[in-house]
């Protein structure tokens, strides 16, 4: 199997300063830490701009520093996004258009030569055509969304949900929901299958431009702290790992 690590690090303009020193010392601090201690390591993060802004104002510099840092020696890939994470499949497009480039702006400003991202990740994951073609537009080449998109379908993967006791993802008992989300497209179109994940999807009318999926499965079990440990976390990838 090939994974691929990709963060969305976002916090509310207004979050609570105690809130925020808990996420910076349990989590900002720590990935910058892990990849200062293990060069080889790569990843892909979507940062907002708020959030820069907001880590600068509370003199958390550190963390901004040192994400660029690692960043200049090829562990992180910057994505694009928006400043204040909107919704962008229900704004107007000159707004999805001003949120990037003030975004973009930002980045710019902290990251200075480090941020020249080729990706676009949409805030939540919010997918529309429009605002995959105003990426396209735009100069990007990929785009992250929900696997859903695809075909309103969770991929019935094998990992094994014996080692996470507890096992959901929205407050539902996963294996109660793979392959059920949606039965019917409604619109006489045949039904799409599952995700294929050993293969790249582009968007159609889009030349170029790439679409990777986020696998719900276990990308929540990570998210929500259900796996703790990178001993648990290779137990539930072992089926898949095999193949």
């Amino acid at each position: 199997m090939l994974w691929a690590n990709f963060l969305h690090i976002y916090q509310p303009p207004d979050q609570k300063k105690y809130i925020m020193d808990l996420v910076v010392n349990e989590s900002y601090r720590a990935i910058v830490s892990i990849l200062k201690d293990n060069p080889q390591a790569r990843i892909t993060m979507s940062i907002i701009g708020t959030l820069l802004e907001r880590l600068d104002c509370d003199a958390y510099r550190d963390v901004i520093d040192g994400l660029r840092k690692v960043s200049s020696r090829g562990q992180i890939e910057f994505t694009a996004g928006t400043m204040f994470h909107p919704f962008l499949p229900k704004i107007p497009d000159s707004e999805i258009i001003r949120q990037i480039n003030l975004n973009n702006d930002v980045q710019q400003y902290y990251f200075k030569s480090a941020y020249h991202p080729h990706g676009f990740y949409s805030p939540e994951a919010g997918y529309s055509y429009r605002v995959a073609e105003i990426a396209h537009s735009m100069g990007y080449t990929w785009t992250i969304v929900d696997e859903i998109a695809y075909s309103g379908l969770l991929s019935p993967r094998g990992y094994d949900f014996g080692h996470t006791p507890g096992f959901y993802s929205g407050g539902l008992e996963l294996r109660q929901i793979v392959g059920t989300v949606s039965e019917k497209n409604g619109n006489g179109y045949p039904e799409r299958k599952f995700v294929d994940y050993t293969k790249l999807y582009s968007i159609k009318g889009l030349h170029g431009f790439l679409v990777h999926f986020r696998e719900r499965v276990i990308s929540d079990a990570l998210a929500s702290g259900q796996i703790t440990s990178p001993e648990q976390f290779l137990d539930v990838l072992k089926p898949e790992m095999r193949k």
